[in-house]
This record gives C-alpha cells, sequence and structure tokens, in this order.
C-alpha cells in the first residue's frame, strides 16, 4: 500500500461546483475486497482530510467518513480520491449536507450528478488573484486576490463586480457572465502608514510638508502645480514641492528611426506605457506592462510603424 500519506498515489480529482458555503459529508460505496487492498484517503483542492476509509465488513458497504469538506467559499473546488492500497475500488461517492444521511450497503444511492453541458464558455480573467479560466454559463467561481504589497491592505475588487459575491472580501465568488468578463484586486495603504486614510504615507507627506495636514498635501491637492496631484507624486515616488520633479515622457528617435521614450524613474517602481490612437477614444490601452525602472530614468524602444498614435507612462 502507499500508507497515509496521499503523497504521490494514483488519485481522482473531480471538479465539484459548490453552489453555497457549508459542511460537507462524504460518504463512499465500497465493494467486497481482501483487508490489503480496502481503504483510500480523500481530500480537498490538495490537502488531505481523512485517511484509511475502507470496508471491512466483507460486503458492499456505505462508508462515511468522520471528517467534514468544510466550504467557505461557493464555487469550483477540486474532491480527490488517493489509491491509499492497490487493489482498492470506489464505486459511488455522495456528497451531502445532512449530518445523519445514511443508505444500507445494498442501495447504490442516487442517481449520479449531471456534468455540465457542452457549450459556449466564458472567459474570467482575475488580475491580481487567482480564478482565471473558461467557464460555462451559470458556473460559480471561487476568487481570491493575491498577497497585498508591503504596507498595503486588501480595498476591493474592481471592473466587472456586478456578479461578485462581496467586493469587499478578498477571498469570494464570482457568477458567470454571459461574456467574457475581468475583475482586479485593488489595494490601500494600511492604515498603520497612513492614518488619515488619504492614500499617502504619512512619513512621506512629513518629509515633503511637514505634517499630515489638509492644508499640506491632499489626494487632488497640486502643491508644485506641475500638473501632478500630490497623490501621483506620491505613487510615481516624485518630488511634490519641485515642478521640475515629474513623471513624463520624452521622446527622441534612434539611429535606425525607432522611437526611444525616457522617464524620470526610481528603481524597484514598475511602469505601463499606454496607448491611444485618437484622444477623443475613451481608453488608454496598455502598450508595454510591468517595465521595471532604473534610477534616474528608465528607457523603451518601440519601432516605428505607419500608424499615428499617442503615448503616456503610469506607475502600476
Amino acid at each position: 500500500g502507499v500508507g497515509d500519506s496521499g503523497g504521490a498515489a494514483p488519485r481522482l480529482d473531480y471538479k465539484v461546483d459548490f453552489r453555497t458555503p457549508g459542511t460537507f459529508y462524504v460518504h463512499l460505496h465500497l465493494p467486497t475486497l481482501p483487508g490489503s487492498d480496502d481503504s483510500v484517503n480523500i481530500g480537498l483542492d490538495g490537502v488531505q482530510v481523512a485517511s484509511n476509509l475502507g470496508n471491512t465488513t466483507g460486503s458492499w458497504r456505505w462508508r462515511t467518513t468522520t471528517a467534514t469538506l468544510n466550504i467557505t467559499v461557493p464555487g469550483v473546488h477540486t474532491f480527490h480520491v488517493w489509491m491509499r492500497e492497490d487493489g482498492c475500488v470506489v464505486d459511488k461517492i455522495i456528497l451531502t449536507t445532512n449530518p445523519t444521511f445514511t443508505l444500507p450497503g445494498t442501495d447504490l444511492g442516487p442517481a449520479g450528478s449531471a456534468k455540465r453541458t457542452t457549450g459556449p464558455e466564458w472567459l474570467l480573467t482575475v488580475a491580481k488573484g487567482t480564478g482565471d479560466g473558461q467557464y460555462a454559463a451559470d458556473s460559480i467561481i471561487a476568487i481570491s486576490a493575491e498577497a497585498p504589497p508591503t504596507d498595503y491592505v486588501f480595498d476591493r475588487w474592481t471592473g466587472a463586480t456586478t456578479r461578485v459575491g462581496n467586493i469587499f472580501a478578498a477571498d469570494t465568488y464570482i457568477a458567470t457572465d454571459p461574456q467574457d468578463t475581468t475583475v482586479t484586486a485593488s489595494y490601500r495603504l494600511s492604515p498603520s502608514v497612513d492614518a488619515d486614510g488619504d492614500g499617502m504615507r504619512d512619513a512621506w507627506e512629513i518629509t515633503h510638508f511637514g505634517n499630515t495636514g489638509i492644508a499640506s498635501a491632499a489626494p487632488a491637492s497640486d502643491f508644485d502645480k506641475d500638473g501632478f496631484s500630490d497623490r501621483d507624486e506620491f505613487l510615481a515616488a516624485t518630488t511634490p514641492t519641485d515642478a521640475a520633479s515629474r513623471l513624463a515622457l520624452r521622446l527622441d528617435r534612434a539611429l535606425n528611426g525607432d522611437v526611444r521614450l525616457h522617464w524620470n524613474s526610481v528603481a524597484g517602481k514598475r511602469y505601463t506605457v499606454l496607448t491611444k490612437f485618437d484622444l477623443r477614444d475613451a481608453t488608454w490601452l496598455p502598450l508595454s506592462i510591468g517595465i521595471t525602472g532604473a534610477a534616474p530614468f528608465t528607457e523603451l524602444t518601440l519601432p516605428v510603424d505607419s500608424t499615428r498614435r499617442f503615448l503616456k507612462v503610469g506607475v502600476e
């Protein structure tokens, strides 16, 4: 046998769409087998929750584990059955929320659950989180935000959030929409470093303004009148009291005719270059993302084509 830990043992995986949270009880239908070939281990989402589930009665039996599957976030989860001993057979699996559910071994149990029908699938994109994939209509998918950066906490989900269970929960679920959908996890500074909640570190405000009062710095104010708000200067790590210190693009031509973009940057910051083909367009489109900044400036070279475009740079 393979022992009580699942490890590298053969394993069956079942994708189960849990529509509601709750405690689920597991029942396995096992046939007559010798005692050395009659047990399995079970688990959920890669974690073993019960071991040595077997049938030693010499007949068909429904074996019920005292361990439970605790579903806190509805959606698609993976149920596992590991072969603890190399001859074990599982005929049927029942998951129920009824703690008193029982069946005699001669009862084959309810009919199998219907599988999702084939048909159109919708693409779910979870930016800064998990849950990406292609899903059938009317699915419920668990989504989770990635760990926040240092000094930040999860704030909310943004984007197509009308079907998100709780936009203020880092671990929640979304019901699929009949169209491709994108949701993004967003973060805000922790109150421990931003007591006044204005989106700027208190220490940064004190360094540049001497205090954290709104008379000195505010998210929408522009102390040095350079066209960038104080909060934008905080995010870009530029100096809010110096009009010459701002995040702005400069362009020149390489010898081969390519366009070179330059901007003042800070080591460790990540930047995105965005483009529009017409300034009347509502949305800026990402042209290059995840550009790691270097001090004192960063450069990006773009090949020249015949398309007129407008460019700007932003901090991720």
